[in-house]
């Protein structure tokens, strides 16, 4: 297995990251703007260094690749949070009662909260830092903003209407798998907290948080799958008892490749249980958009005749986002409740 890229076990994770070797060169003195070709680089062995489990074409994987070279860019160059972070002058508050603290660059020392007994950081307390999960609550002050350390996947699992619903699925997996370790695979978990609350919950699970988007902290899981919803490791075949997500799929460019994934991920009376939409996609064609959440609406259907597949697809005429849709009869668009068993 190579472990900078697909199923990643989180003994070897958190060093194999890109973003952790750049912020120590950074650190090192590293004063110069990583090139589009140089993070291109760290993408194609990240993302493509591995076997898909569906076919993309190299347009679709163009696209891709493009998206995350942009993302990664902007973090790390001038101007970019984590850049700015280890660059700047840095003072930190003591921990509160609820573990928050609150991070000033110099310029902003004078908003800083009454009695706050505030500390400059240093490069390794930095590093610390960054790889303590509860700092992803840590609130940042630089120029007129103020925001978290936290992107992606910073909500606890109680916080999902899945929360529910994910014991009876357990239950039922567990009767018809015979077994109490599923494996169970969080779609686009960010750090990991929701995943990791399922974990203390159910501690016999072995966990997989799949993501694209990594911050350099984490919560621990049992494998980490690092890769576009679009195009999963194709060692995931037939090896997942549960898939589930919030809202990570708003963001699809290619929703229709991401459910031939997932249903190929599942193993035999393993089941899936996402809500799609697509608000947000990352595709800049809207009606290519809908083709791909009708022919995904398609493949389901396809499954369920062919008796492979139980399916119930329940439409949704308002986006859990915010803004009303039309829905059409025959696709998954805008927003659709998906469940699958697969027989």
């Amino acid at each position: 297995m190579d472990q900078l890229s697909g199923v990643i076990p989180e003994s070897v994770y958190a060093e194999s990251k890109p973003i952790r070797k750049i912020a120590r060169e950074i650190l090192a003195g590293r004063r110069d703007q990583y090139s589009s070709e140089e993070i291109e680089r760290v993408v194609k062995q990240r993302y493509f260094a591995f076997e898909s489990l569906v076919p993309l074409t190299r347009n679709e994987e163009g696209l891709l690749c493009k998206e995350m070279t942009d993302v990664l860019r902007s973090s790390v160059n001038e101007g970019g949070k984590l850049r700015l972070f280890l660059e700047s002058d840095c003072y930190v508050s003591p921990k509160q009662d609820d573990q928050r603290q609150d991070v000033y660059t110099k310029d902003m020392l004078r908003g800083a909260k009454n009695g706050y007994s505030l500390h400059l950081m240093t490069k390794e307390e930095k590093l610390v830092f960054l790889e303590d999960p509860m700092s992803l609550e840590a609130y940042w002050h630089e120029g007129r903003s103020i925001s978290p350390f936290a992107k992606m996947g910073y909500r606890h699992f109680d916080d999902y209407s899945i929360s529910r619903r994910l014991p009876k699925m357990i239950r039922q997996t567990r009767a018809a798998m015979g077994r109490k370790d599923l494996r169970v695979l969080d779609l686009g978990g960010g750090v990991g907290l929701a995943l990791s609350d399922i974990k203390k919950k159910y501690p016999e699970l072995i966990t997989y948080n799949a993501t694209r988007d990594e911050e350099f902290s984490h919560y621990p899981s049992d494998f980490h799958v690092v890769a576009f919803m679009e195009r999963m490791p194709l060692e995931l075949q037939g090896s997942i008892d549960v898939i589930f997500s919030n809202m990570a799929t708003r963001y699809l460019a290619y929703t229709d490749l991401v459910v031939q994934g997932c249903v190929s991920m599942l193993a035999k009376g393993g089941i899936m249980d996402v809500f799609f939409a697509s608000e947000r996609s990352d595709n800049p064609d809207e009606n290519d958009i809908e083709r791909r959440m009708k022919k995904a609406h398609d493949f389901l259907k396809d499954m369920e005749s062919s008796r492979m597949v139980e399916l119930e697809i329940k439409h949704s005429y308002t986006s859990c986002v915010g803004g009303s849709f039309k829905s059409d009869d025959g696709t998954l668009y805008p927003a659709a409740s998906v469940f699958v068993r697969k027989l």
